[in-house]
């Protein structure tokens, strides 16, 4: 059970009998982290006009991030990065949370 904005692309059509691992949760969590950062609320696959967009999410379309304003200014292309990896297509090329993990520390310092 999830929410489909935060859903990973993989989760869209499971294979029975295959364990959803510890990409799909980086793949939501990098959903969470645009939104909270970004998105006005939004994951970065969710529109307030549109609604959610299935096909940005299973064909692995590029990120839009801010352009302009305070919230384009305020973060930096690390944490856009950061996002970017955690969003990949392919689970088998998507961050592990150790990556993950290791980004955030590397900011931190």
């Amino acid at each position: 059970m999830c929410s489909a904005p935060y859903r990973a692309p993989e989760l869209y059509e499971p294979v029975p009998g295959k364990d959803v691992r510890e990409p799909a949760d980086v793949w939501s969590l990098g959903a969470t982290l645009f939104a909270a950062s970004f998105g006005r609320g939004y994951s970065p696959f969710e529109d307030p006009v549109q609604g959610v967009m299935k096909l940005p999410i299973l064909n692995g379309s590029a990120i839009r991030f801010p352009s302009s304003g305070v919230v384009a200014r305020v973060y930096t292309d690390r944490i856009k990065s950061l996002v970017v990896g955690m969003l990949v297509r392919d689970p088998s090329q998507r961050d592990a949370l150790g990556d993950v993990i290791a980004k955030v520390e590397g900011m931190l310092s």
